[in-house]
């Protein structure tokens, strides 16, 4: 009687311990795909920390990250990227670097009107640190306050790599180095003049925008239309400048530029810059002393687009920008 007693109770033992361990498997193997799907996909995007974001990602991997402006902050929100990565071999990957992208282009692309989501930003790539283990991509730009964008990093390399990913521009300070090599010192970068490149871009007024650009000068504004709740809507820009004697004004130009256009854009890569128009030259103030350029054409409801004045003359003028098309405008100071 008494070992029949032992023998139910080792056996109720038995299953219990049965129990646990297959309770603990399950549970591992739900943590483990939970872990695996977290930002595998736009539905299951990460939303990006104000701080540092750390990871590894494997062979072949795209990891997903969320970017919602501050809705309480100024409409047009600049933005500073950086990602450093090292691998577990010490070679840099040029297969490695992360992608930016609108909701509404992440939405047409799952939809399938597109076999491929066009970014309008994406990282690229620079060397700071010293550090032959290490590698970096940068990038910088300008959000809009109610818009909602996706990140997407991706190894397209044939080994892990560890990531570091803030949404400031730093000096790689993240990878350990070798203990026999001192990073080196990287003064901090200059600040970015208002106007004078795409990501200081200044906000276009609803009215009109006036200053002065000495020979060879260009001032950026950024815009977004959003008049009306359809999809496409109609811009115009009108520009005035003077001092003109009938050919100054072909000097001085007026491009339109999509938000993805720019994102390469720096002083020595001016050529590369594909507009989506340019203002062309117009007679309507019966002003001699003024040239006058127009734009109009359609955009996409609150995207982001810029356009840039430049100063071709040999001579500083004075020019005034209209959110509009404008006749006979009042000029003044």
């Amino acid at each position: 009687m008494f070992c029949l007693s032992t023998f139910r109770f080792k056996s109720l033992l038995l299953l219990l311990a049965l129990g646990f361990a297959l309770a603990a498997t399950v549970l591992v193997f739900l943590l483990s795909a939970a872990a695996t799907a977290t930002g595998s996909s736009p539905e299951l995007a990460i939303s990006i920390t104000a701080g540092q974001n750390t990871g590894i990602l494997g062979p072949g991997q795209r990891r997903w990250f969320r970017l919602l402006p501050d809705p309480a902050g100024e409409r047009y929100q600049p933005l500073m990227l950086n990602m450093a990565f090292a691998t577990g071999d010490g070679h840099p990957r040029p297969g490695v670097n992360f992608e930016l992208f609108t909701a509404g282009e992440i939405s047409t692309w799952q939809a399938g009107g597109v076999a491929s989501p066009t970014n309008f930003g994406a990282g690229m790539p620079v060397s700071r640190d010293g550090v032959a283990s290490a590698s970096e991509r940068i990038w910088r730009g300008t959000l809009l306050r109610d818009g909602d964008y996706y990140l997407a990093l991706e190894n397209n390399s044939d080994t892990k790599i560890d990531y570091w990913l803030t949404n400031a521009e730093v000096a790689a300070p993240q990878p350990a180095p070798p203990a026999a090599i001192e990073p080196a010192s990287v003064p901090a970068p200059p600040p970015v003049e208002p106007g004078r490149s795409p990501q200081g871009a200044l906000p276009l007024a609803a009215e009109r925008q006036t200053g002065r650009l000495a020979p060879g000068q260009e001032v950026w504004y950024g815009f977004a239309q959003d008049k009306t709740p359809a999809q496409f809507e109609e811009a115009s820009l009108t520009l005035v400048m003077t001092p003109d004697d009938g050919q100054q004004v072909q000097n001085v130009t007026m491009d339109i530029f999509t938000a993805a256009a720019v994102q390469t854009w720096s002083p020595n890569n001016d050529a590369a810059l594909v507009n989506l128009g340019a203002g062309g030259v117009v007679h309507r103030d019966d002003n001699p002393l003024t040239g006058e350029r127009f734009w109009t054409g359609w955009v996409v409801n609150n995207d982001l687009y810029y356009v840039r004045l430049r100063n071709g003359a040999n001579e500083p003028v004075d020019y005034w920008l209209f959110n509009g098309d404008v006749y006979r405008p009042e000029l003044g100071p």
